[in-house]
């Protein structure tokens, strides 16, 4: 064995231990800083998304105010998707500082009124709505659920035809529709639909609706199920009424073209032609960030609206 190999072996491994040591030491701090400087990064990030989201929702608060405002401040004898405050096409805007929002207001009381579905005495299936509830449950083809959901929600325990009163029913009209789904037979699916089936008792009902369904905004299957003189035709002519011009009042919907004549007289109870309550959407942005709220407000007739929901 030459002696250069000697010197080597002999004196310089404490060098070659030291030099390994260092570049691991090296190695393992630049490690960490990359890590630290990544958790920083994303520490910012967390932390002004956790600002601008608190900064939004105050901006929305503001806004709100505004669009309450201006629904109250809507006095005529109609609310359509024609008028300029609900257009969909061109909503409203506002602007805080750097921060815009994009207003969409929506008039609802476009479905079956599940507050009012009884008599005053909380008992009793008003008239005019018996064969629309009928109807719908054949439709969803559960139609045992028809009483079963009567008794659910009236104010007595005494027990209709094909139902049953439990200890758990509520017996008052519920706040929102997934209350349904303490009843045994009603499913997600039922209430809301599934992949097969485009909306379940959403599509008819509601519990953000006055006294009156508004016919410049109710669904057509909501019409095909209000009386049995509705069809296809009358109800597709009019659809095409109300997107030309608003209907105003009971004289201009008798007027309608195909309207039956017979309906309006039932239906006296039931239709009517503004809304009680809004559905609000807030699109909240700031540069490139953006946050959204929905929010349903109730008109009372003051100077503002009452807000019953606020979603985001």
């Amino acid at each position: 064995m030459s002696t250069g190999f000697r010197i080597f072996n002999n004196r310089q491994p404490k060098r070659g231990f030291i030099l390994i040591t260092v570049l691991l030491i090296t190695a393992l701090l630049l490690s960490t800083v990359g890590a630290l400087a990544v958790f920083s990064r994303s520490e910012v990030r967390r932390i002004r998304d956790a600002e601008f989201s608190f900064r939004a929702r105050s901006v929305a608060l503001v806004a709100s105010k505004s669009v309450s405002s201006w629904i109250a401040a809507d006095d005529n004898e109609y609310d359509s998707p024609l008028e300029k405050l609900y257009s969909a096409k061109k909503p409203r805007s506002l602007r805080f500082g750097d921060t815009t929002v994009k207003v969409r207001i929506t008039p609802l009381d476009d479905k079956i009124p599940i507050q009012h579905l009884f008599l005053p005495d909380g008992t009793t299936l008003a008239e005019e709505y018996r064969w629309s509830w009928d109807l719908v449950w054949q439709i969803l083809d559960r139609p045992e659920l028809a009483n079963v959901l009567l008794d659910y929600m009236d104010k007595n325990t005494e027990i209709r035809l094909g139902s049953k009163e439990e200890d758990f029913y509520i017996n008052r009209m519920i706040t929102d529709l997934s209350e349904w789904l303490r009843v045994p037979g009603v499913t997600w699916d039922v209430l809301y639909g599934s992949g097969d089936v485009t909306g379940g008792a959403d599509r008819y009902f509601s519990v953000f609706s006055g006294s009156k369904i508004n016919i410049n905004t109710v669904k057509p299957e909501v019409l095909l199920v209000l009386d049995k003189d509705f069809n296809s035709g009358n109800v597709g002519a009019l659809l095409q009424s109300r997107e030309e011009s608003p209907i105003k009042n009971i004289e201009g919907l008798r007027k309608t073209p195909s309207f039956p004549p017979a309906v309006a007289t039932r239906l006296i109870n039931v239709i009517g032609f503004k809304s009680d309550f809004f559905r609000v959407d807030l699109e909240v942005a700031e540069f490139s960030n953006r946050r959204y709220f929905t929010i349903i407000m109730k008109r009372s007739g003051q100077k503002e609206c009452e807000v019953v929901r606020w979603e985001e």
